[in-house]
């Protein structure tokens, strides 16, 4: 296991196995250096931090900008 929170909740009105809900968790998950103010990442285990440098936030920020944009188009 690399992420695990007890906190998330749904958008408003999401529901918890849609579409919606997943765009939630994985913009959380797609954050970057950069994205977000310094010492974001501090808290990060060195799991995390591996995870965070190998690539995989950038990946699944393009999953998000494919949910978000079939949204856009339905």
């Amino acid at each position: 296991m690399i992420f695990q929170a007890a906190d998330f909740i749904p958008p408003l009105g999401a529901v918890i196995d849609g579409d919606e809900c997943v765009a939630a968790v994985l913009f959380w998950l797609c954050l970057q250096p950069g994205d977000v103010e310094e010492g974001y990442f501090a808290g990060y285990t060195p799991t995390q931090s591996e995870w965070l440098e190998s690539g995989r936030a950038e990946e699944l920020a393009v999953i998000l900008a494919e949910l978000e944009q079939h949204e856009r188009n339905a």
